[in-house]
């Protein structure tokens, strides 16, 4: 494994803010037998799995001290950035690719991958004229090209990993417009936040809270609860909401916190179904943890609202001071049950549904 360059490190460090460190891969030096005996190869530089969607960065940096002609300097880079990348998607198809540790330090495989976005970031201060798109034959589409400093704002303001894939989908069709090749990362960016939320600077109100709680949440896991196994799905959950998703979690979640702390048992404050998926959340505020009916309930709230999966935070008070708060998920196929359509509509749950709250024990 060779040193990171000082560019490499800022751009592992903008990953970490960003997609968080269960999905972030710097060390990829890897052997293969399909390659001469002790030969190591390496992947991109950063590699981040979103759900079914891979991104492969690739990094060049410019000494400032170096002298000669700057556009040629950045069409070389670009040419040997989309190689690179090139060399990496091909290198994925290798059937004994071995598995990666993650910033976290599990090694996991990536996972299923869908969608290959390859990213050429030049670091050059002041870089401003750059091509945006460069097509790749191999790749049957483009590398997108940024510089570290455009990159940087793009991570800072559209601020959650869901939306970033999702942005470099718009920015791809956006630069391929003739009207819009001139236009500047900033112009993009604008244009993909008032497209998705209806305003260029859209509310980031509890967006640093939850990055804090999920960049901690595998060291402050509980595998008594079952949360050890579960883990890598949990975060994977929680890492896909967007920034309105992410505000409606913020606010059930300190609701149902104030419930457990009245001793009032909660059920009824559910998110979902999320953008594009047949998944929830359900929020409950109990006095001792997860029980055999609190996961009965979680299954019947996944059952009544048709999701295929479901992530409950089950929060309690240990003392007057200190809460906790158990996590469960559940995947299951959804499919019609006469059992569980009478269990949905029994009395003492049916007030749970409709928003009745009791102070009891589970």
């Amino acid at each position: 494994m060779s040193e990171k360059t000082v560019s490499e490190e800022k751009m592992r460090q903008l990953g970490l803010n960003l997609f968080y460190g269960e999905f972030v891969f710097s060390d990829l030096w890897f052997t293969s037998r399909h390659f001469e005996q002790k030969s190591n190869r390496e992947l991109a530089d950063l590699i981040v799995c979103v759900g079914k969607e891979m991104i492969a960065f690739q990094v060049k940096e410019r000494n400032t001290t170096v002298e000669g002609n700057f556009d040629k300097w950045v069409n070389e880079k670009v040419e040997k950035c989309k190689k690179q990348l090139k060399d990496t998607y091909q290198y994925l198809q290798l059937d004994d690719l071995k598995e990666f540790a993650n910033e976290k330090g599990d090694t996991v495989p990536f996972g299923e991958t869908e969608v290959f976005w390859g990213l050429a970031i030049l670091d050059k201060q002041g870089l401003a004229e750059y091509p945006k798109l460069k097509f790749s034959k191999t790749l049957m589409g483009f590398i997108q090209c940024f510089s570290y400093e455009d990159f940087k704002k793009c991570c800072d303001q559209i601020g959650t990993p869901k939306d970033m894939t999702e942005y470099l989908g718009f920015r791809q069709d956006y630069f391929t417009l003739d009207e819009k090749e001139k236009d500047s990362e900033d112009d993009c960016i604008r244009n993909f936040l008032t497209e998705k939320y209806g305003v260029s600077t859209p509310d980031k109100r509890g967006m640093d809270a939850f990055k804090d709680f999920l960049s901690v949440f595998k060291d402050r896991r509980v595998s008594d609860f079952g949360e050890e196994e579960q883990y890598r799905e949990i975060v994977k959950f929680l890492a896909y909401l967007n920034r309105v998703e992410i505000r409606a979690f913020v606010t059930c979640l300190n609701n149902t916190i104030y419930d457990a702390k009245r001793k009032c048992l909660s059920y009824n404050k559910c998110m979902g179904p999320l953008k594009n998926t047949d998944a929830g959340i359900i929020f409950i505020a109990c006095e001792e943890g997860i029980t055999e009916k609190i996961k009965m309930v979680v299954d019947l709230c996944r059952y009544k609202k048709r999701f295929e999966c479901i992530l409950a935070a089950v929060i309690y008070f240990e003392t007057d001071i200190d809460f906790r708060i158990d996590w469960y998920y559940l995947e299951r196929k959804w499919e019609y049950s006469e059992t569980m359509e009478k269990l949905t509509n029994e009395p003492e749950l049916a007030a749970l549904w409709n928003g009745g709250k009791k102070v009891i024990n589970v």
